[in-house]
């Protein structure tokens, strides 16, 4: 990938540090999936992108928002976006997918995942790498990484009611 190249809207750049390349690729992860459920509605799909979408929330809410380096408005605003997304996820997961709702309900979570990841990449994380330092980066991006496949492996079901509603 070329540095500042742009892939389905979002920046990626080979100069991001380790914490923002983990969750950048969590990101393009979850658009991936979202394109298959979007051309494929099956169950399995659907369940894959719930796991991945919970997964990267889970982590960035118990690892990456607590740290103190963290602003506590910018905290908040993720955490009402992570909410967000949960509402459009459920709607999406109860749309028949033969019907209507189902593409409007895809194409919604969408633009929201674009633009949390966009806000995110473009000006969240750069802001608190800066704070933190390279070596807390790369030591955050491990448990990040590890906690996202735990997640993942274990299923949305059991940890949708475990995500953070308020701070």
């Amino acid at each position: 990938m070329h540095p500042g190249r742009m892939v389905r809207g979002l920046l990626f750049r080979h100069s991001m540090s380790r914490l923002t390349n983990a969750l950048a690729a969590q990101h393009r992860r979850v658009i991936e999936l979202l394109d298959e459920a979007q051309e494929n509605a099956k169950k399995k799909t659907l369940h894959s992108l719930a796991d991945h979408i919970v997964g990267h929330m889970v982590a960035e809410e118990e690892i990456v928002y607590p740290v103190a380096a963290t602003p506590a408005w910018t905290r908040v605003q993720a955490l009402e976006e992570h909410a967000i997304l949960r509402y459009a996820l459920d709607r999406l997961l109860v749309a028949n997918p033969s019907h209507l709702s189902f593409d409007a309900r895809v194409r919604m979570l969408r633009e929201l995942l674009l633009h949390h990841c966009d806000r995110e990449e473009r000006a969240r994380l750069p802001q608190f790498e800066k704070a933190i330092g390279a070596r807390r980066s790369r030591l955050l991006a491990t448990r990040v990484e590890e906690r996202y496949a735990e997640v993942v492996a274990q299923g949305y079901a059991r940890h949708r009611k475990g995500l953070r509603d308020e701070e």
